[in-house]
């Protein structure tokens, strides 16, 4: 595991950590005794790597990921050792999230695909959409009244490593939303420079991901946990939108933090309890007061219509680069 570690760590993200996690307290026997699982944590995201201990068949392996993203609200990667190229061709065609030993990653859930070019050694990334951090990051800037950003000062800012701003950065700059420039005594301070904010925004928000990562309910929200109106109730509190019957609350928290007070859709519905969004970054970097950002807000809202549509051009119409 210390290979994958130090290849997460060099390619993607210096933060990045690989933990034993342990199946049996979630899993029944069969799903818990065919891998071993480790737990991922990579670019602000969470999610399961598992190696499987015997031969696998890609219908069984997806089948086996099915059940354990619906037991345990994580997704799922799983580690290949020796691939052949059709298992790989395979795997990408349908969708399976994998890491290999010879330096290729592909998670779809994250839209990242990173693999070794064998000419030049350089790593190549193909990408559809944000990571949660890039996310993160477009999103501070575009809120902002500066125009000009340091690596330091965002790193600071959002509480992210230098590499992971670097790497936003780079993604931000390939799609022509963000100049780079130079200063310091030196000239190797890099500073930032989004284009004008209404263009920043119209082509960035086709590459905007629901920020959501999973929600649940609760019949209380625990002391100390810090968490933000979201969805509906964050909707109808800034528009004329009516009240959702169970108010939604979002967090950047674990699901643990909440583990002794989940209960069952059905429970909530019938006693009114609310329901909490676990967030894939945290919205607390991005908002001043008790909502979750309107933009995050509007991605997170994912059942639409004619009342929510007119409620969320009502609330984004109010910032000057705002168009649908």
């Amino acid at each position: 595991m210390n290979e994958i570690i130090k290849y997460l760590q060099s390619s993607i993200d210096e933060k990045a950590e690989v933990k034993k996690w342990n199946a049996k307290e979630h899993l029944n026997l069969q799903l818990a005794g065919s891998y071993e699982y480790y737990i991922v944590s990579v670019l602000m995201e969470t999610f399961l790597l598992i190696k499987p201990l015997e031969e696998f068949t890609i219908s069984k392996t997806k089948i086996h990921i099915n059940r354990i993203t619906e037991k345990t609200g994580y997704e799922v990667a799983i580690l290949l050792q020796s691939p052949t190229v059709y298992k790989v061709k395979k795997m990408l065609q349908e969708r399976i999230a994998f890491v290999t030993l010879d330096k290729q990653m592909y998670l779809p859930f994250m839209a990242l695909h990173i693999k070794q070019n064998r000419m030049n050694d350089a790593i190549i990334t193909e990408r559809e959409k944000f990571t949660a951090a890039t996310q993160l990051v477009f999103l501070y800037i575009l809120y902002s009244e500066k125009t000009e950003f340091g690596t330091d000062e965002l790193a600071k800012s959002l509480n992210v490593s230098s590499m992971t701003i670097l790497r936003a950065m780079e993604e931000l700059k390939h799609l022509n939303i963000i100049k780079q420039g130079i200063a310091g005594k030196t000239g190797r301070k890099k500073l930032y420079a989004p284009i004008e904010k209404k263009n920043y925004y119209r082509i960035g928000k086709e590459y905007l991901v629901n920020p959501v990562n999973t929600s649940f309910y609760v019949d209380d929200i625990p002391d100390g946990i810090t968490i933000y109106k979201a969805g509906e109730t964050a909707l109808s509190e800034q528009t004329m939108l009516a009240e959702p019957a169970n108010e939604v609350f979002a967090t950047y928290e674990k699901r643990t933090s909440f583990v002794n007070h989940i209960v069952t859709k059905a429970q909530a519905l019938a006693e009114g309890l609310p329901e909490i969004q676990i967030m894939q970054y945290d919205i607390g970097r991005l908002t001043k007061n008790q909502y979750v950002d309107s933009v995050s807000l509007l991605m997170s809202i994912t059942r639409k219509d004619d009342r929510t549509e007119i409620a969320i051009d009502e609330l984004m119409e109010r910032a000057e680069w705002y168009e649908e």
